[in-house]
C-alpha cells in the first residue's frame, strides 16, 4: 500500500464521522442544505441542495466541462441505470447555480442533464454496435467506443485511462444486458457479451428530461 500514490494524501488516523442519507439536513450559518442521494458515479454519491438560495452542490453527479465517469461497482447493480434515475431526480429542482466537484460552476442544470442523457444514449448504441460481428468482452468493446482522448491508437492510452474506459464500457454493457439488448455468458473466467434478441429503440428512457 505504501507504494500506491493514491494513498499519499489519505487520512493518517481514523476520525469520527456521520453518514448522511436522503433528507438529512445540514445547517451552516444561514444555509440549510438537504442531502439528496444520487447513486451512479459512486454507490454512495450525495448532492447538497439549498432550496431557498437555489444552490445545488452536485459533486461528480453533474459536471459541465467533462462527463462524470460511470463505472461498474459490485456494490451497485446497474450503476448506469441508477445514474440516469438520479439525473431525473434532480431535474425538477429549481436551481440558480450548480457547484460541481470539478471545474466551473454553471447555471441551467436541465440543459446539461439533457446533454448527459444524449451522451449515454450514444455510448450505449456504440457498445451495442461493437457486438455486431460477434461476442466480445468489455475489454474488446472499449477501444470501439468514442472517447475524448487525444491518442491515435488504443495502445497509446495510459493504463489508468484504459482502466476508466473499460469500467465505463462495462457499466454500459450491463445496462444493455438489464434491458435485454445484449446477452452475456461466462467462458473460461471471462464475461462475453453478444447481441440479444430484444433491441429497443430507446435505451435511456429520458422522457423526464
Amino acid at each position: 500500500m505504501g507504494g500506491n500514490l493514491g494513498f499519499i494524501f489519505g487520512l493518517k488516523r481514523d476520525i469520527p464521522f456521520t453518514v448522511m442519507s436522503q433528507g438529512y439536513r445540514l445547517e451552516i450559518g444561514d444555509y440549510r442544505l438537504m442531502c439528496l442521494e444520487t447513486p451512479g458515479h459512486s454507490p454512495g454519491h450525495t448532492c447538497l441542495y439549498e432550496k431557498d438560495k437555489k444552490l445545488l452542490f452536485s459533486g461528480d453527479h453533474i459536471l459541465f466541462d467533462i462527463t462524470p465517469n460511470i463505472t461498474h461497482y459490485p456494490e451497485l447493480d446497474n450503476s448506469l441505470k441508477h445514474y440516469l434515475q438520479s439525473l431525473k431526480d434532480v431535474y425538477s429542482l429549481e436551481v440558480r447555480l450548480v457547484l460541481p466537484g470539478h471545474r466551473s460552476p454553471r447555471a441551467n442544470h436541465r440543459p446539461r442533464i439533457r446533454e448527459l442523457y444524449k451522451h449515454h444514449e450514444l455510448r450505449l448504441n456504440e457498445a451495442a454496435a461493437a457486438l455486431e460481428n460477434g461476442e466480445k468482452t468489455a475489454y474488446d468493446v472499449a477501444p470501439q467506443i468514442t472517447w475524448e482522448m487525444a491518442y491515435n491508437t488504443w495502445g497509446q492510452v495510459p493504463v489508468m485511462q484504459r482502466y476508466f474506459a473499460i469500467g465505463e464500457t462495462l457499466a454500459h454493457l450491463e445496462y444493455l444486458f438489464a434491458e435485454n439488448r445484449v446477452q452475456k455468458r461466462a467462458v473460461a473466467g471471462k464475461i462475453l457479451y453478444s447481441l440479444g434478441t430484444h433491441r429497443s429503440a430507446s435505451t435511456t428512457g429520458n422522457d423526464a428530461a
